[in-house]
C-alpha cells in the first residue's frame, strides 16, 4: 500500500493516496497486527514519512511535522529501519519550509552521517 499511496501522490491522487497510507497505518497499529509481525515497526515508519510527505505536498505542515517526527521516533526504536537519512531529509524540508532553517540544516547533516556510515 505504500508504494501504490506513492504513486498515487506523484500522480495527483491525494485523497485515494491518503486512503491508502491511513489503510496501512491502521493495519500496522499494534492492535489490529498479526503476533509476530516482525517488520510491522518498519512499515509503520515509511507509512507515517510517507504521511508526512503526503501533508507537506498539501501546505500542511503541522500534520507533516507530526508525521515525519513519528516516523523517527519508530525507527530510533528498529535496527532494520529501511532508510532513515530519507527520513532526517524529509524532516529538514519540512522544517525549511516553516522557516525553521538552522534546525532544517542540522537534520540534514545527519541525514549526511548516516549515510556516510552506511
Amino acid at each position: 500500500c505504500n508504494f501504490w499511496a506513492v504513486v498515487c501522490m506523484q500522480q495527483g491522487q491525494h485523497s485515494t493516496a491518503l486512503e491508502l497510507l491511513k489503510k496501512v497505518e491502521q493495519m500496522s497499529d499494534p492492535a489490529a497486527a498479526p503476533a509476530g509481525w516482525h517488520r510491522r515497526l518498519v512499515i509503520r515508519a515509511t507509512t507515517y514519512n510517507n504521511l508526512g510527505c503526503y501533508f507537506r505536498a498539501r501546505g500542511k505542515l503541522n500534520a507533516a511535522l507530526q508525521y515525519v517526527e513519528r516516523a523517527l521516533r519508530v525507527e530510533n526504536r528498529v535496527k532494520q529501519a529501511d532508510n532513515p537519512s530519507r527520513t532526517y531529509l524529509n524532516l529538514a524540508v519540512v522544517l525549511s519550509m516553516m522557516n525553521r532553517h538552522d534546525e532544517a540544516l542540522d537534520r540534514t547533516e545527519t541525514a549526511i552521517a548516516i549515510l556516510q556510515d552506511e
